[in-house]
C-alpha cells in the first residue's frame, strides 16, 4: 500500500497549496498546437507533402555516471561530416527526450552545446521533447532556459505535422490531451507523434509505457481516427521495438543515443528517417556504434523497415 502511494507521489507535484499532476503544471491559455513552428519559412505556405530526410535520436542522458556507460559522440560527429551522411541530405534533427541524466544545469549546458554544434557545423536545427529525466527539480525552468521550447508544440516541415508531445510525467495530462484532440481534427497534413514515453504496453514494456491504460486507449483512438501514421518514442534504452496498430499507424520505440554495456540496455544508436511523398511512407535506418572510439568504419547500418503513413 505504501509503495503505491510513493509511486503516485513521484508523478505529481505540489503547487500553490494544491496537489496536481506534474503534466498539468504547463497549462497555456492558448492551444500551442494551433500556432505551429516551421522548420523553414516556406513551410508556412506548403500545401502538398514533399520528400525529405531527418535525423532522429533519443536518450543522450548527458552526462550519465553509471558503470558501463559510454558515449559515441565523437564518432557520431565524424559520421555527420562524412560523404555518406552528406548524401543523405538530412534537413533537421529530432530528439525524443532525456537530454540530461538528472536535470542538472551542467547537463543542460552540455546538451545545449551539442545541439548548437548540430546546427552550426552540420546544418541540422534540432527539435526536442522533454523526458522524465529532464523535469526533476528545476528541470522545467532549465528546459525553458537552454532548450528554448515549450513542453509541447507542433512542428511542420514540407507538409508533414510533427506533434511534439510532453509525456515526461508518463501522461499527457488533461490540458495537453484536450488541446491535442482539438487541434488534430482540423489538421489535414500527414501526422507523426513524437514523444519520450512509449505507448505500446506489452508485458515486458509495461513499466516503460504511459501509466494510464484509459489514456493510452484514447491516444490510439485519436491516432487511428485522424490519420496519424507514426508514434515515435524512446525511454526504453534497449529500444528498436515496432508495433503496428493498423496498416497505416505504427509505433517505433528507438534505442538510446548513449551506449551501456548492460543486458537490459544496449549500444549507442541514432537513426535516419526518410519520408517519401509519392508513397507516403517513412523508412527508418539505424546506425549503431559499439564503442566510444572516433572511428566510423565500424558503425553498423541496419534498415528497420518502411512504414505507411
Amino acid at each position: 500500500m505504501l509503495s503505491g502511494v510513493v509511486l503516485s507521489l513521484c508523478g505529481c507535484a505540489f503547487h500553490e497549496g494544491f496537489f496536481i499532476t506534474g503534466a498539468d503544471l504547463y497549462s497555456p491559455a492558448k492551444n500551442p498546437f494551433l500556432e505551429p513552428i516551421f522548420v523553414n519559412t516556406e513551410d508556412a505556405t506548403e500545401t502538398h507533402p514533399r520528400s525529405f530526410s531527418f535525423l532522429m535520436f533519443t536518450d543522450p542522458h548527458f552526462t550519465r555516471p553509471d558503470s558501463g556507460v559510454y558515449y559515441a559522440t565523437e564518432a557520431f560527429e565524424n559520421w555527420l561530416a562524412s560523404d555518406e551522411a552528406r548524401t543523405l541530405s538530412m534537413e533537421f534533427a529530432l530528439c525524443l527526450g532525456d537530454v540530461t541524466d538528472d536535470s542538472f544545469e551542467s547537463e543542460y549546458q552540455t546538451y545545449a552545446q551539442f545541439v548548437r554544434k548540430l546546427k552550426e557545423s552540420y546544418g541540422l536545427p534540432c527539435y526536442s521533447v522533454m523526458g522524465n529525466h529532464d523535469n526533476r527539480g528545476s528541470g522545467p525552468d532549465r528546459w525553458k532556459k537552454y532548450i528554448a521550447a515549450p513542453p509541447y508544440y507542433r512542428l511542420i516541415h514540407k507538409g508533414i505535422s510533427f506533434y511534439m508531445l510532453d509525456t515526461s510525467y508518463r501522461t499527457l495530462g488533461t490540458k495537453q490531451m484536450q488541446y491535442l484532440s482539438e487541434a488534430i481534427v482540423a489538421d489535414r497534413n500527414p501526422k507523426i507523434f513524437c514523444t519520450h514515453i512509449p505507448l505500446y504496453g506489452k508485458p515486458d514494456l509495461f513499466y516503460f509505457a504511459l501509466a494510464d491504460t484509459q489514456e493510452r486507449n484514447l491516444i490510439i483512438k485519436v491516432m487511428v481516427e485522424n490519420d496519424v501514421g507514426m508514434y515515435l518514442s524512446g525511454h526504453h534504452h534497449k529500444g528498436d521495438v515496432i508495433y503496428r496498430y493498423t496498416d497505416t499507424c505504427t509505433e517505433f520505440i528507438a534505442g538510446a543515443f548513449h551506449g551501456r554495456n548492460n543486458v537490459l540496455e544496449g549500444p549507442a544508436r541514432w537513426y535516419v528517417c526518410d519520408y517519401d511523398a509519392n508513397r507516403n511512407t517513412i523508412g527508418i535506418t539505424r546506425y549503431t556504434k559499439y564503442d566510444s572510439t572516433p572511428r566510423i568504419d565500424n558503425i553498423e547500418k541496419t534498415s528497420m523497415g518502411t512504414f505507411q503513413l
